[in-house]
């Protein structure tokens, strides 16, 4: 999950408008701009901006649960149909075992930032949510293989 560079901002504690570091006031409300502030400020914006677009490229990758849904339906007739046992099935355990890994590395990374906003937020619950269909996925896989054998 690497995120690309982020070009650091500060944002009016006012206005809400996103400001270059080095500014001492923001030039729409005039609010000042503290050296301090702006120091967290930025450090602030640039995880969430990190947070948010590792979720975003995790989230374009969920298209994939339907595949493996179908998938697995489909090893598990044809496995059952020639050779009278799971075989080719076990692959999509794998396929979602590796799908899992991704929204919980990201909720180990950003999940637990107290300072996020509400993109960040929205974000939060877009992993928990891909993080809990994967491993129901991979539930009823496990399921399906211990009850078939």
């Amino acid at each position: 999950m690497a995120t690309e560079n982020i070009t650091p901002f500060v944002e009016c504690p006012c206005c809400s408008k996103l400001l270059e570091v080095h500014v001492t006031q923001c030039p729409e409300c005039r609010e000042l701009i503290s050296r301090e502030y702006a120091a967290t400020s930025s450090l602030v914006v640039a995880f969430n901006t990190a947070a948010c677009g590792s979720a975003a490229a995790i989230r374009d990758r969920n298209p994939f649960m339907v595949l493996v849904v179908i998938g697995s339906v489909i090893f598990y007739v044809v496995d059952l149909h020639l050779f009278q046992r799971l075989f080719f099935f076990n692959a999509t355990l794998v396929w979602s075992a590796l799908a899992v890994l991704p929204p919980l590395q990201w909720l180990r990374r950003f999940g637990r930032f107290p300072l996020g906003d509400e993109k960040f937020t929205r974000a939060t619950a877009e992993m928990k949510g891909s993080f809990t269909k994967w491993v129901a996925i991979l539930a009823v896989q496990m399921i399906v293989l211990l009850a078939t054998k």
